[in-house]
């Protein structure tokens, strides 16, 4: 039998929003024919050369499924007929876990995101984003502003202050208007704690809400994003 006449090993790999195609080399071919059949009636076809052994099929709906074929090319160009049998089925990933970490991957790789949550994240520059949120008294916007009041009391006199941030289109500004302004170690140690609660009471609470029926995750994934 010759080499041009072997079916490739083929297997297919959910991925999200993809499938994922690996073959082993049959023998010495050192060009591979691919076809991948889409549920459109598509036909998308490619040449794979030596020593490739993957392929990603990318820009899939959730649960969408195609059908892929792969035949050696001889090196005069020849290649033996399509069999019915050479159909191997794919199906992109329906894992909403896999689908959150790749939205995360996207998002990282455009942004440079550090870290990102369902309606919180934080750039590597240590920016902190949140689309709409409730820390305390202090309220933050759509337009990721944050304005915190400050009214404290020491030996018994009443002091006030405030605070605001402010992100647009990557620039940053801190305001502070107070009669003097000193954070003591410790104190500076209780705020970050408190902050960090409050962050993480915001966070949690927006998560679940997304994901309960009508919150954001939810919606997408019903919609198949």
């Amino acid at each position: 039998m010759s080499e041009s006449s072997i079916a490739p090993y083929l297997k297919t790999t959910p991925k999200p929003f993809g499938v994922n195609v690996e073959w082993k080399w049959p023998g010495d071919c050192a060009v591979l024919e691919l076809q991948c059949l889409h549920e459109d009636g598509r036909l998308v076809k490619e040449r794979i050369y030596w020593p490739t052994t993957g392929y990603l099929i990318s820009g899939l709906k959730t649960g969408e499924r195609v059908q892929v074929r792969l035949r050696p090319i001889a090196e005069d160009g020849s290649a033996r007929d399509w069999r019915v049998g050479d159909w191997v089925e794919g199906v992109s990933s329906v894992d909403a876990g896999d689908i959150i970490q790749a939205l995360d991957e996207e998002i990282q790789s455009y942004c440079s995101i550090e870290d990102l949550k369902w309606g919180w994240f934080v750039d590597k520059a240590g920016q902190a984003y949140i689309h709409k949120a409730l820390i305390g008294d202090g309220v933050l916007s759509t337009g990721y502003n944050v304005k915190l009041n400050v009214n404290v009391t020491d030996k018994d006199k009443q002091h006030e202050a405030g605070m605001a941030l402010d992100v647009d289109d990557g620039k940053s500004r801190v305001k502070f208007l107070a009669e003097k302004f000193a954070v003591a170690a410790n104190t500076q140690n209780a705020l970050e704690t408190a902050l960090q609660q409050s962050i993480k009471k915001v966070v949690d609470e927006t998560i679940q809400q997304a994901m309960q029926p009508g919150g954001a995750i939810w919606t997408s994934l019903r919609r198949g994003i």
